[in-house]
Protein backbone atom coordinates (compact mmCIF):
# COMPACT_ATOMS: atom_id res chain seq x y z
CA UNK A 1 0.00 0.00 0.00
CA UNK A 2 1.39 3.26 -1.04
CA UNK A 3 1.43 6.38 1.31
CA UNK A 4 -1.39 7.98 -1.39
CA UNK A 5 -3.65 4.77 -1.10
CA UNK A 6 -3.29 5.30 2.87
CA UNK A 7 -4.07 8.96 2.39
CA UNK A 8 -7.37 8.33 0.55
CA UNK A 9 -8.53 5.52 2.73
CA UNK A 10 -8.29 8.04 6.47
CA UNK A 11 -9.99 10.85 4.06
CA UNK A 12 -13.03 8.43 3.57
CA UNK A 13 -12.84 7.28 6.84
CA UNK A 14 -13.25 10.75 8.27
CA UNK A 15 -16.05 11.71 5.68
CA UNK A 16 -17.71 8.79 7.04
CA UNK A 17 -17.38 9.22 10.96
CA UNK A 18 -18.35 12.78 9.78
CA UNK A 19 -21.44 11.98 8.33
CA UNK A 20 -22.23 9.24 10.97
CA UNK A 21 -21.49 12.08 14.05
CA UNK A 22 -24.04 14.31 11.55
CA UNK A 23 -26.45 11.41 11.88
CA UNK A 24 -26.52 10.94 14.97
CA UNK A 25 -27.18 15.14 15.86
CA UNK A 26 -29.76 14.76 14.41
CA UNK A 27 -31.54 11.96 15.77
CA UNK A 28 -30.19 13.76 19.02
CA UNK A 29 -32.42 16.73 18.20
CA UNK A 30 -35.41 15.11 16.75
CA UNK A 31 -35.61 12.95 20.06
CA UNK A 32 -35.43 16.21 22.03
CA UNK A 33 -37.98 17.77 19.79
CA UNK A 34 -40.80 14.47 20.00
CA UNK A 35 -39.70 14.95 24.09
CA UNK A 36 -40.52 17.81 24.38
CA UNK A 37 -43.63 17.61 22.20
CA UNK A 38 -44.90 14.76 24.15
CA UNK A 39 -43.99 15.98 27.80
CA UNK A 40 -47.35 17.44 28.23
CA UNK A 41 -49.76 15.00 27.84
CA UNK A 42 -47.89 12.36 29.32
CA UNK A 43 -48.10 14.80 32.49
CA UNK A 44 -51.39 15.11 32.10
CA UNK A 45 -52.30 11.64 31.88
CA UNK A 46 -49.61 10.44 35.38
CA UNK A 47 -51.55 13.41 37.20
CA UNK A 48 -54.65 11.65 36.45
CA UNK A 49 -53.43 8.37 37.22
CA UNK A 50 -51.97 9.52 40.28
CA UNK A 51 -55.50 11.58 41.51
CA UNK A 52 -57.62 8.34 40.79
CA UNK A 53 -55.58 6.11 42.36
CA UNK A 54 -55.76 8.67 45.37
CA UNK A 55 -58.98 8.75 45.19
CA UNK A 56 -59.02 5.18 45.64
CA UNK A 57 -57.11 4.85 49.03
CA UNK A 58 -59.26 4.01 51.97
CA UNK A 59 -58.67 6.54 55.08
CA UNK A 60 -57.00 3.96 57.85
CA UNK A 61 -59.73 2.28 60.78
CA UNK A 62 -61.96 0.59 58.00
CA UNK A 63 -64.23 2.94 56.83
CA UNK A 64 -65.76 2.69 53.14
CA UNK A 65 -68.19 5.57 53.04
CA UNK A 66 -67.99 7.72 49.88
CA UNK A 67 -66.90 10.47 51.77
CA UNK A 68 -64.22 8.67 54.00
CA UNK A 69 -61.77 8.28 50.75
CA UNK A 70 -58.36 10.17 51.39
CA UNK A 71 -60.10 13.83 49.45
CA UNK A 72 -63.12 11.33 47.48
CA UNK A 73 -64.63 14.34 47.14
CA UNK A 74 -62.47 17.23 46.61
CA UNK A 75 -60.39 14.77 43.94
CA UNK A 76 -63.98 14.29 42.07
CA UNK A 77 -63.88 18.22 41.74
CA UNK A 78 -60.42 18.08 40.69
CA UNK A 79 -60.85 15.06 37.62
CA UNK A 80 -64.31 17.74 36.63
CA UNK A 81 -62.14 20.45 36.48
CA UNK A 82 -59.24 18.94 35.12
CA UNK A 83 -61.14 17.10 32.54
CA UNK A 84 -63.19 20.06 31.23
CA UNK A 85 -59.69 22.51 31.06
CA UNK A 86 -58.17 19.41 28.90
CA UNK A 87 -61.38 19.19 26.70
CA UNK A 88 -61.14 23.38 26.55
CA UNK A 89 -57.34 23.02 25.49
CA UNK A 90 -57.57 20.39 22.72
CA UNK A 91 -60.73 23.01 21.34
CA UNK A 92 -58.36 26.00 21.28
CA UNK A 93 -55.63 24.03 19.57
CA UNK A 94 -58.27 22.59 16.95
CA UNK A 95 -59.15 26.46 16.94
CA UNK A 96 -55.91 27.88 16.36
CA UNK A 97 -54.74 25.26 13.72
CA UNK A 98 -57.92 26.19 12.01
CA UNK A 99 -57.53 29.64 11.68
CA UNK A 100 -53.77 29.13 11.06
CA UNK A 101 -54.80 26.92 7.98
CA UNK A 102 -57.49 29.53 6.57
CA UNK A 103 -54.79 32.12 7.12
CA UNK A 104 -52.43 29.92 4.78
CA UNK A 105 -55.08 29.49 2.54
CA UNK A 106 -55.51 33.53 2.27
CA UNK A 107 -51.79 33.77 1.57
CA UNK A 108 -51.74 31.11 -0.86
CA UNK A 109 -54.51 31.94 -2.56
CA UNK A 110 -53.74 36.08 -2.84
CA UNK A 111 -50.05 34.43 -4.24
CA UNK A 112 -51.31 33.06 -7.37
CA UNK A 113 -53.39 36.00 -8.32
Amino acid sequence: MTLRTRIEAVQRAQAHCAAQRQAIGTAWRGLKDETTRVATPQRVLVGGVVAGFIAGLPLPGGSTDAGSLVGGRLTSLFMDVLSSNVRAEFAAGAALAAAEEGVDRDASAGSQS
